[in-house]
């Protein structure tokens, strides 16, 4: 279960870029606070999620070992970074791509039923998180990336539906096209987190479906087939059957 009370991961990143530079800088003083400030922000980010933080926690004790020990010069530097990017990548690598997704999307339901408008920056924030899961995604590849290119086409909807809510009184219509527009989002990220069970049909059975008048939307829901997809594929066996009918005349 979420949170009621959900920590935006902004101010990690912000710690993040401090922290780099502290490094180069060698500003000890600065690299012990923006550290511990850094694990704070992940602990409230990944605890607020129910997500285990065991390795976090034992890789700051490490980075804060190399802080106090190590003698200042390269080799302090070098660790120090290595360090840094080890906490960046098990922070962002903590859940499988999909499992993040599927964070991000409690994430952004959260911000967007609490007030979309108050909460624009970490909603965007969450958009800039999903972005960067595409060459996860295109690893994974097949059905899961085509459903991912469909929600990166929703985060642009629903970004240019965000740039209307800016004024200070927003009409009506701007508040029905932000909520379809979220509503395809979430739509759409669903199909990665729980993927519909394709049912096979043969021709024969969808084109009985369709000459009984029932609609390619419902026949679609009930197979667990995308729409657009289906409409083509069954106009290909409508055109098919149309052929065979005109042949048997002859």
């Amino acid at each position: 279960m979420v949170s009621l009370r959900l920590f935006p991961s902004e101010d990690a990143r912000k710690y993040m870029a401090k922290l780099f530079r502290n490094i180069s800088e060698g500003d000890y003083e600065e690299i012990a606070y923006n550290a511990n400030q850094l694990k704070e922000e992940l602990l409230k980010y990944y605890q607020t999620r129910t997500v285990d933080c065991e390795k976090i926690h034992n890789l700051f004790e490490e980075f804060d070992y190399v802080l106090r020990t190590y003698s200042p010069g390269r080799t302090k530097t070098r660790k120090l970074y290595s360090m840094l990017g080890e906490i960046s990548r098990t922070s962002y690598l903590i859940h499988t791509p999909i499992e993040r997704l599927r964070l991000l999307r409690e994430d952004l339901r959260f911000f967007f039923l609490q007030d979309p408008k108050e909460n624009m920056p970490y909603i965007l924030g969450c958009f800039d998180e999903i972005q960067e899961l595409e060459p996860e995604m295109k690893k994974i590849g097949g059905t899961i990336y085509n459903y991912y290119s469909v929600i990166l086409q929703n985060i642009g909807a629903c970004e240019a539906a965000l740039g209307k809510l800016r004024t200070a009184t927003p009409k009506e219509s701007v508040l029905n096209e932000l909520s379809q527009s979220f509503s395809k989002l979430f739509t759409s990220i669903m199909k990665i987190i729980a993927p519909p069970v394709i049912i096979q049909a043969s021709d024969e059975e969808l084109y009985t479906l369709a000459k009984k008048g029932i609609s390619i939307q419902d026949i679609a829901e009930g197979l667990g087939e995308d729409e657009n997809e289906l409409a083509t594929r069954l106009a290909q066996i409508e055109a098919k059957y149309a052929r065979q009918e005109e042949e048997e005349q002859l």
